[in-house]
């Protein structure tokens, strides 16, 4: 009787388990394919709106500024070459 009874209450035990393993495997790939789904929806939408393309580049536009360089005053670092 107790070797039927453990018997039943380990396999009810592992078939419990299993289920909720199963559920938790289910529920996370649910969770990744409707985050994912949502993503590609939302990049979909930018191509159409930019009609194809990720960014429009304008090209009139004047490039970005940037300061002269001075070698002796504004150098961060210095190359040193010794030959022998």
């Amino acid at each position: 009787m107790t070797k039927t009874l453990k018997r039943r209450f380990v396999i009810f035990t592992m078939m419990a388990v299993t289920g909720l393993l199963v559920f938790i495997v289910l529920s996370i790939n649910g969770l990744n394919w409707v985050i994912l789904e949502r993503q590609s929806d939302s990049i979909l939408e930018t191509l159409v709106d930019a009609e194809g393309a990720f960014h429009k580049m304008d090209f009139d536009r004047p490039p970005p500024f940037v300061p002269p360089f001075r070698y002796g005053q504004d150098a961060f670092f210095a190359i040193f070459y010794c030959s022998k």
